[in-house]
């Protein structure tokens, strides 16, 4: 019983090797060449485990297909003729006549079956220099005409709602609700806001007026800062995050819902309805807005530095009126807010008639209104700083 255990296993753990070999034999003959005759190790351990016959009928078929797709040459022909004659015994006489088998395609060995090996990785291949230039060129293109068409969009509508204003044709009741709804409800905001604000200047200047106890010019510092860009700069943000948006989303959902449309049927120019009491409502607010953040910003510097470094509101007062500071730094806050708010008004109105794509395309809208108005906040505001010095 022993014995026939023993013989069972050696045949067993031959059989295995055999396969293992025949496999192993059978990657590297097609990474190299499909024409390779097998090697030696594998025809002696094929010989050993299969006997002598089945051994020339594996490998002399494969050397007759390998010696088929080489028939051009003397030594394959004579090689295939011998092939053909050991697999007599192993095939039937039909086969004798059928045509040379074809080249085969590259198959997974036994090895890749059960333990796949990694896959090669692709060759590198070199960027394309051209195509990736002519697409950033193309890319370049695209953003420049659509920046050049929202400019000539707007500069259409504020056209529009200029020729609306000689002479003037305006909804009295729509301009006061529009005016009720952007100015009087903003208020609590921008108030809150500004109030920081005054105390945020105090703050920042307080460490160069302890050092150099310059508590006289710290009603001038805070009055110069708020007047000619804190003010109306922060201000015209607010708006333009609360009305601008506001102002976007309602024209954006009359447009899907063709409530616009319904306007042009009734003969009702949409432009003196819709666009122009907000046009001007938005310029007011932004305008008055601006009044009442810097005195509000103002009270908010005077009691920080009264808690933080102990200057009177008397003497803060006094560093304001000092003379120092002159109606043009008042006059160049609010001309600031006059441009802030025509562009908060231009961006609004023109982002919500051209609104598409339904509840989605609202959605863009606002957020490109908010984008474009808060970018040119601060484009204009250098250039109305460098104007005005």
């Amino acid at each position: 019983m022993a014995d026939v255990l023993d013989v069972a296993l050696s045949m067993l753990v031959g059989t295995l090797g055999t396969i293992l070999l025949v496999a192993w034999d059978e990657r590297r003959l097609d990474e190299a060449a499909q024409d390779r005759a097998w090697p030696l190790s594998t025809r002696l351990a094929a010989a050993l485990a299969f006997g002598p016959s089945a051994s020339r009928c594996i490998f002399g078929a494969r050397a007759g297909r390998s010696s088929g797709r080489s028939s051009a040459s003397a030594r394959s022909r004579s090689s295939w003729r011998s092939s053909r004659s050991s697999q007599k015994d192993c095939t039937p006489s039909s086969a004798s006549a059928s045509p040379p088998i074809p080249p085969r395609r590259a198959r997974p060995g036994v090895l890749e079956i059960l333990l796949p090996w990694p896959p090669m990785a692709e060759p590198a291949t070199q960027p394309n220099v051209a195509s990736s230039l002519g697409a950033t060129l193309a890319d370049i293109g695209a953003s420049f005409l659509s920046v050049a068409e929202t400019a000539g969009g707007m500069g259409l509508l504020f056209g529009k709602v200029l020729r609306r204003l000689a002479p003037p044709d305006i909804d009295g009741p729509e301009l006061r609700r529009t005016l009720h709804k952007m100015a009087v409800r903003s208020l609590p905001i921008v108030v809150v806001t500004a109030i920081f604000t005054g105390a945020i200047t105090v703050i920042q200047a307080a460490p160069i007026v302890t050092r150099f106890q310059a508590t006289g010019l710290l009603g001038w510092g805070a009055g110069f800062s708020i007047f000619r860009e804190i003010a109306p700069l922060l201000t015209a943000l607010m708006i333009s995050g609360r009305v601008g948006a506001n102002n976007t989303a309602e024209l954006g959902t009359m447009v899907v819902t063709e409530q616009v449309d319904a306007l042009r049927a009734l003969a009702i120019d949409p432009i003196s309805f819709l666009v122009l009491p907000r046009f001007i409502g938005i310029v007011t607010t932004l305008f008055v807005m601006t009044i009442y953040a810097d005195g509000v910003a103002l009270v908010g510097a005077a009691l920080a530095a009264d808690g933080l470094l102990g200057v009177s509101p008397v003497s803060f007062m006094n560093g304001l009126t000092g003379g120092l500071l002159g109606v043009s730094d008042v006059l160049s806050g609010l001309v600031k807010s006059l441009v802030f708010g025509l562009m908060i008004a231009i961006s609004s109105c023109y982002f919500g008639l051209a609104t598409t794509g339904g509840a989605p395309g609202v959605g863009r809208s606002v957020n490109a209104t908010v984008v474009a108005s808060a970018a040119g906040i601060f484009v204009l505001d250098y250039f109305v700083s460098f104007l005005l010095g």
